[in-house]
């Protein structure tokens, strides 16, 4: 595993360099649209950032890919139609064994290498007055001063989620279909998702919806895909 983080480019670099930063000029916001539970914090979750950022780099001929490489590595490529390329590379490092923690892990990495790569930084969500605002040459007010939190999680003040979750009336019910007939959606977003049933799902939701059966079935796998990334950004 590699033990520091680094960038690479293709040669020649113009091309890309120069369509990366007329996206960049262009790109919105990228707002928070999830809750951290355990440090009551905000954060914008992977499935939020690449719906931003997608439909901006598509419009200027770019395209994002990530990949875990076999070292234990993440490297987050941003592809250019000329065939010139940016590319960074950092270690995924798990803070316990076993497959879930080192899922979680990338997740979070994901999330703060299409940012970094971009030079995107997430904000809370205003309907664009502080967009209007800095085009006026406006100058913010300093943020007022963090409280700090308790020492003691016990201490911690329950809050409650606004983004809470509430499972649909089907989500218990079995697929009966498919090599994952005998489990329910809720089976499917919740254990065991790194891997194939996980793609499975993603798989579902590619298909061609010709008639209203194939459409609630891809509309249940939206909703399941959507519970699984938020369930792996819970993990932080």
């Amino acid at each position: 595993m590699s033990d520091s983080a680094f960038t690479s480019l293709s040669s020649p670099c113009n091309e890309v360099i120069t369509a990366l930063g007329k996206a960049q000029a262009v790109m919105p916001a990228v707002v928070f649209d999830a809750v951290n539970p355990h440090f009551r914090s905000r954060y914008a979750t992977l499935a939020n950032i690449l719906a931003t950022v997608r439909p901006v780099l598509a419009a200027h001929e770019l395209t994002l890919t990530q990949v875990c490489s076999p070292n234990g590595t993440l490297i987050t490529f941003v592809a250019h139609k000329s065939g010139q390329w940016v590319a960074s590379e950092v270690p995924i490092v798990a803070d316990k064994p076993g497959p879930q923690p080192f899922f979680a892990s990338v997740s979070l990495a994901r999330r703060h290498c299409v940012c970094a790569i971009l030079a995107v930084a997430p904000e809370e969500d205003d309907d664009g007055e502080g967009a209007t605002q800095r085009a006026a040459s406006y100058t913010p007010k300093p943020p007022a001063p963090e409280k700090p939190l308790p020492r003691q999680k016990k201490d911690l003040p329950q809050v409650q989620d606004p983004n809470a979750f509430e499972p649909p009336e089907w989500f218990d019910q079995k697929l009966g279909f498919g090599k994952y007939g005998e489990h329910t959606w809720r089976v499917l977003s919740e254990g065991g998702l790194g891997g194939q049933r996980h793609q499975y799902v993603e798989w579902l939701i590619s298909q061609t919806a010709d008639t209203p059966q194939q459409k609630e079935i891809k509309n249940r796998a939206g909703v399941v895909n959507k519970r699984y990334l938020s369930r792996e950004a819970d993990a932080f």
